[in-house]
């Protein structure tokens, strides 16, 4: 259940962040509130999964007697942004002309300043949640 609320507030915020973006920048484009909804499910849901995924690999790695921390590293470097990739790939498969991300790096950059503005939000709201809740 935790699981879902977290994804569904990541959904709300990747929205907002995709449409302010879309409304401000010529980079990227989306089409409509629908999309741009089905868009961020798919987002916040990668997001989710592949910081889960990560940390059961993480932990897996840490146990073994050679160079731990380098292949915890490593495959947390590949999970995390390999995961962007995907994400990326799976949003531009299933809507096509309908999003578009552009400029720098074929789309790149703007693709992950969605990402950054997301997790800053996200990161933002927490500390304040837990300033609240002290």
């Amino acid at each position: 259940m935790k699981m879902f609320k977290e994804i569904a507030l990541s959904t709300v915020i990747t929205t907002i962040v995709m449409l302010s973006l879309n409304a401000s920048w010529d980079w990227v484009f989306i089409a409509s509130l629908e999309v741009a909804v089905l868009a961020s499910i798919i987002l916040a849901s990668m997001l989710k999964g592949a910081i889960s995924f990560e940390k059961v690999m993480a932990s897996y790695f840490l146990t073994h007697k050679t160079l731990p921390k380098l292949k915890r590293g490593i495959s947390s470097y590949v999970i995390l942004v390999g995961s962007k990739f995907v994400a990326m790939g799976i949003i531009a498969s299933v809507f096509g002309q309908h999003v578009a991300f552009t400029g720098a790096f074929g789309g790149v950059v703007a693709f992950f300043a969605i990402i950054f503005a997301v997790l800053g939000i996200e990161s933002l709201l927490a500390r304040f949640h837990s300033q609240a809740s002290t």
